[in-house]
């Protein structure tokens, strides 16, 4: 057992922040410290980077809402981005839509990986009230958060972002064209069919590949019915 809590604990630091995830969790089941005030200690006092990243994810499994302070603080206030973006996913899963503000304004933060994390957990929390904030997003600089900022307005399904995807897919990062086009097939709107058949003819083959999926997908427009009926 002490071997498998060792591989654990050193998959806290590994590079990719999947492989830190999976290892919260596995090492919250494999050690059944699920005490929330022991943990909420844990992640105001403890050195220890790793640690206080599995409490944190820990906290957001329990669903701690009396977390939900320290966890908007950490949010804001950390010094250090992972734990910054685990603060926050532990507080979407705490406090669900009740964090939705709290995410909102964590999209303006000044780490892009913040910024992401936030938009994804809106679009996760099927967050319609933070779709004028998620449209803001999609013109930040950074292609994480334009591209998850897109992907989550798909979620959303709201008309009302068509314009602003129709934008992304002029963004010079393939990536977002390709999250914007997907985003307005999952809208369906007839009304994008204008800028996806323009980023049919994208140079990029991914991002053609997306436009055309989502063509695919949009409403009829009107008297498309009876044009596709009767031929020229």
């Amino acid at each position: 057992m002490e071997r498998r809590l060792q591989a654990l604990r050193w998959a806290l630091q590994d590079d990719d922040p999947r492989v830190r995830e999976a290892a919260a969790a596995a090492l919250d089941r494999a050690e059944h410290l699920v005490s929330p005030e022991r943990l909420r200690a844990l992640v105001r006092t403890e050195p220890d980077k790793g640690r206080r990243l599995a409490a944190l994810y820990t906290l957001g499994t329990l669903r701690d809402r009396g977390a939900a302070g320290l966890l908007q603080e950490l949010v804001f206030s950390d010094e250090d981005d992972d734990v910054r973006v685990a603060a926050l996913k532990s507080l979407a899963g705490a406090a669900g839509t009740d964090a939705v503000e709290t995410l909102a304004q964590a999209l303006a933060s000044d780490s892009p990986y913040v910024a992401a994390a936030a938009a994804q957990a809106l679009g996760e929390l099927g967050a319609r009230d933070a779709v004028e904030a998620l449209q803001t997003a999609l013109g930040n600089e950074h292609r994480a958060v334009a591209e998850a900022a897109a992907l989550s307005l798909g979620l959303l399904r709201e008309p009302s972002a068509v314009p602003a995807l129709a934008v992304a897919l002029a963004r010079r990062e393939e990536s977002v064209r390709v999250a914007g086009a997907e985003a307005l097939g999952r809208i369906a709107s007839a009304s994008a069919t204008e800028p996806l058949a323009t980023a049919a003819r994208d140079e990029s083959a991914e991002v053609r590949l997306a436009a055309v999926t989502a063509l695919g997908m949009l409403e009829p427009l009107p008297g498309d019915a009876d044009s596709a009926g009767n031929p020229a």
